[in-house]
C-alpha cells in the first residue's frame, strides 16, 4: 500500500461522504430524467390542463437541472482533491436544501396536498438520507410536514391557489375545499414520512456509527504498522515513502529540506553496562528529546538500533546544522540514567546533515549522504555535527 492510498484510508469517512454523493446524485439524475419524460408524455397526451402552472413547472425543472449539473461538477472537483470533512457536510446539506425547495415547489404546483408529488418526496427523504449525519433526516422530515399543514390550511381557506392535480383533473373533483379529505391524506402522508424518517434515521445512524468503528480501528492499526513500537517514531519503511513524497513536494513548489542523520557514541558499551532494557528506555528518552527540540511538521524516524533520521522542513543546510547542534547539545544536558559510567561521561549523538536538492535529488542519495556525514562525525572524535560539503572538500 502507498503513502496515498493509506491517506484515503486515513480520511475514510470524508471518503466514504464523497462515494454517497456521488451515488446519490446518480439516483437522483435519473429520477429527474424520469420525472421529465413523464411531464413531455403528459403534455403530448393532453393529460395536464393549459395552466400557468404548467409553465411554471417547466421553468422549475430547468433551473433545477442547471443546479444538478453546478452540484455533479462539485462532487466531481470533490472526488480529486482533497476536500475539508466539515465543507463535505456542509456541501451535502446545501443539497439537500436545494432538493427540498425544488420538491416543495413541484408538489405545491401539481395539486398540494394530493401531488403524486409528494410520494417522490418521500423517495427524496431516503435518498437524503444517505449523505447526511442522521439528526439532520428529522428536521427535513418534520419541515416537510410542517409545508404540508401550511400548504393545506392555505388551500382551503383560499389563501394559496390551488393548482389541480392530474388525478384530480381525472375524477373531475376538487379536494381544496373538501376538509375532511384533507385531512386524512394530510394523516396519511405525515405518517409515512415520519415511518419513513425513522427508519432511515436508524439504518443512517447504524451505518455511522461503524463507519466510525472502522476509521478508528484503521486508525490504530495504520499507525502500529508505520511506527517503531519502542519509540513511537516513524519506521525506516515509512520513513523512506515519506521522504519520497517530501522530495516530489519540494520538486514542485521549488522548496528546500535538510536530512539530520543522528547515531547515540558508545551505545553499544551502554547497552553492555546496563543491559538492554536499560538501553531500550535510554532510545525512549533519546526519541522524547528530539520530538520536543523539532517542529510538529518535521518528520522523525528511528532508522534501526541507535540510529535515528528527521526530516527537517523548509531548512537550508546552515539551519539544518543550527537544529542539529540544538539537538546535540539537549541530549548533553539531558539526565540519562548512568550516563556518567560512557566513555565521554555523558550520552553524546553524532549526527551528519544532507540538503535537498544542493546535495542530491533521490531517496538513495540524501540519506547516504547524511549517513556518510554522520559517520564521518564519528571518525573524527564523536559528538559533533558534520555536513555532507566537509566530506566532498
Amino acid at each position: 500500500m502507498n503513502i496515498d492510498e493509506s491517506v484515503k484510508l486515513l480520511n475514510y469517512k470524508s471518503e466514504s461522504i464523497k462515494n454517497k454523493l456521488k451515488w446519490v446524485l446518480n439516483i437522483k439524475i435519473f429520477l429527474l430524467l424520469l420525472n421529465t419524460l413523464i411531464f413531455f408524455i403528459f403534455d403530448k397526451l393532453d393529460v395536464i390542463p393549459p395552466t400557468p402552472a404548467f409553465q411554471y413547472l417547466q421553468i422549475l425543472l430547468v433551473i433545477y437541472i442547471i443546479a444538478i449539473i453546478i452540484i455533479s461538477k462539485e462532487i466531481s472537483n470533490l472526488s480529486k482533491h482533497k476536500a475539508n470533512k466539515n465543507y463535505i457536510s456542509l456541501f451535502a446539506l446545501f443539497i439537500v436544501t436545494i432538493d427540498f425547495i425544488a420538491y416543495f415547489t413541484f408538489i405545491y404546483l401539481t395539486g398540494g396536498i394530493t401531488s403524486p408529488f409528494i410520494i417522490m418526496l418521500i423517495l427524496i427523504i431516503i435518498l437524503n438520507s444517505f449523505i447526511l449525519d442522521a439528526y439532520y433526516i428529522f428536521i427535513f422530515a418534520f419541515a416537510s410536514i410542517i409545508f404540508l399543514i401550511l400548504l393545506m390550511i392555505g388551500e382551503y381557506n383560499g389563501i394559496i391557489y390551488h393548482y389541480k392535480s392530474f388525478w384530480e383533473d381525472f375524477i373531475h373533483f376538487d379536494i381544496s375545499h373538501n376538509y375532511s379529505l384533507m385531512s386524512a391524506t394530510f394523516l396519511l402522508y405525515s405518517s409515512l414520512i415520519i415511518t419513513i424518517s425513522y427508519i432511515s434515521y436508524y439504518i443512517n445512524k447504524n451505518i455511522q456509527e461503524q463507519t466510525d468503528k472502522i476509521q478508528e480501528a484503521y486508525k490504530k492499526t495504520f499507525y502500529i504498522s508505520i511506527t517503531d513500537r519502542l519509540t513511537g517514531l516513524y519506521d525506516q519503511i515509512y520513513f523512506r515513502e515519506l521522504l519520497q513524497k517530501e522530495i516530489d513536494r519540494c520538486k514542485e513548489n521549488n522548496e528546500i529540506f535538510s536530512i539530520i542523520f543522528l547515531d547515540v557514541d558508545h551505545f553499544k558499551n551502554y547497552n553492555d553496562l546496563n543491559g538492554h532494557l536499560m538501553g531500550s528506555k535510554t532510545l525512549q528518552e533519546v526519541a522524547e528529546v528530539m520530538r520536543n527540540n523539532f517542529r510538529h511538521d518535521d518528520i522523525l524516524c528511528k532508522f534501526g538500533g541507535d540510529e535515528f533520521v528527521v526530516i527537517a522542513k523548509n531548512l537550508d543546510k546552515q539551519s539544518g546544522i543550527k537544529a542539529a547542534e540544538r539537538l546535540r547539545k539537549a541530549i548533553i544536558e539531558y539526565n540519562f540514567k548512568n550516563a556518567e559510567y560512557q566513555p565521554e561521561g555523558r550520552i553524546t549523538i553524532s549526527l551528519g546533515v544532507a540538503t535537498f536538492p544542493n546535495d542530491g535529488n533521490t531517496v538513495k542519495e540524501l540519506l547516504t549522504k547524511a549517513d556518510t556525514a554522520m559517520y564521518m562525525a564519528k571518525a573524527m572524535g564523536r559528538n559533533r555535527t558534520i555536513e555532507w560539503k566537509t566530506q566532498k572538500t
